[in-house]
């Protein structure tokens, strides 16, 4: 059952990166969350929105199963390291890799923050105080969103920055939460 081209989500867009896997306390943050043709991950630092299509081989008809449902991050790194062909079920991503097949669940009813609601909204303001950011979290950021370091930001808040890939080509977005302090 080879398939020339197999259908797979891209290796550039590692959203299991974005997810909180070591977050004990809020544990939907474990998962990648579809809603609307797009994939959404947080880790309460940063938060990235893909459209499904930019980030895959797959059409919308495909991904259509995946809308209102959860993956859990690190089966998703798991699909995205195969090399073999890639189904969406109702209840399952299936990986078909030299006739041995592995279905990931796909999960309902995850308790996962409302991220449309902070992505849509806001509007551009002009700071008022010193801000930091924790490099490692716009690096993942930057990472996941499959752009290198060529990023530019908008401030939409005084807690967070709105990062987009420079060239601009994807419909992708992220957020990051900024370190606010009369110290800094």
């Amino acid at each position: 059952m080879k398939q020339k081209n197999p259908k797979n989500f891209n290796k550039d867009f590692p959203l299991w990166k974005a997810c909180g896997l070591k977050d004990t306390i809020r544990t939907g943050m474990h998962y990648i969350s579809f809603a609307n043709g797009y994939a959404y991950a947080t880790n309460a630092h940063i938060l990235v929105k893909a459209r499904l299509t930019d980030i895959s081989d797959f059409d919308e008809m495909d991904l259509a199963p995946l809308d209102g449902k959860f993956i859990h991050g690190s089966n998703f790194k798991k699909i995205l390291q195969s090399k073999g062909l890639v189904n969406i079920t109702g209840d399952a991503i299936e990986v078909i890799e030299n006739d041995y097949s592995v279905h990931y669940p796909l999960l309902k009813g995850i308790i996962f923050p409302d991220c449309e609601k902070v992505m849509v909204g806001l509007e551009e303001i002009t700071l008022k105080k010193k801000f930091a950011l924790k490099a490692h979290y716009l690096n993942t950021l930057s990472e996941v969103m499959g752009c290198g370091f060529g990023i530019q930001m908008t401030w939409k808040s005084n807690q967070m920055l709105e990062v987009c890939p420079v060239d601009g080509n994807k419909d992708i977005k992220g957020i990051i939460m900024t370190i606010m302090g009369r110290d800094l």
